[in-house]
């Protein structure tokens, strides 16, 4: 259990805002200058990421870690398979953490599908962000959440209880609000 004085917080309407009409989304001026206006939007980690933590719940180290190949129709109901594959250097919190949901429609809209199919190339293993390299520790989550924090500092959005598991409380959140039963939630 954490002491609630140290728990994160969720992001707020309006953070979720700054955030999501900030020039990673709206137009960045170049690969390295995310956070200046400019005519590019680039469609790789930086800007699928967070979108993905905002309508699926899942933690930072579930979604950096996926196989294009985890993107998947079940059907006709496109999905995230969140799995410990052996050999493809995946991780999962728990056991409960094995589980397959499905992907947002507005996921979907934004075109999740053709990314994970254009990063797929027939390749089984690969990675769906594959230019989201291991950090020191050996995690994918590393650098990320380190890029991530600096990017909420940079449109003035971090505070000390925001980072990037603020979507996760955000998604539950919202699941609470929509009367979801805490046992479907967990």
């Amino acid at each position: 259990k954490t002491n609630p004085v140290d728990a994160r917080h969720p992001f707020s309407d309006s953070q979720l805002s700054s955030i999501f009409h900030s020039p990673q989304y709206l137009g960045h001026a170049s690969a390295s200058r995310r956070t200046r206006p400019g005519n590019m939007v680039i469609k790789d980690g930086k800007f699928w990421i967070p979108l993905i933590a905002l309508f699926s719940g899942m933690r930072l180290g579930e979604i950096v870690q996926l196989l294009a190949s985890d993107v998947r129709f079940e059907g006709k109901i496109a999905v995230l398979d969140i799995n410990k594959e052996e050999g493809a250097g995946k991780t999962l919190k728990s056991a409960a953490g094995r589980r397959v949901i499905p992907v947002h429609a507005e996921l979907i809209k934004a075109g999740l599908m053709e990314h994970a199919a254009t990063q797929q190339k027939g390749e089984k293993a690969a990675r769906l962000f594959p230019e989201i390299k291991p950090g020191k520790n050996g995690y994918y989550s590393h650098n990320f959440s380190k890029y991530f924090g600096r990017y909420l500092t940079q449109i003035g959005v971090k505070t000390p209880k925001l980072t990037f598991h603020s979507f996760r409380h955000c998604f539950t959140d919202a699941l609470r609000r929509g009367c979801v039963e805490d046992s479907h939630i967990k």
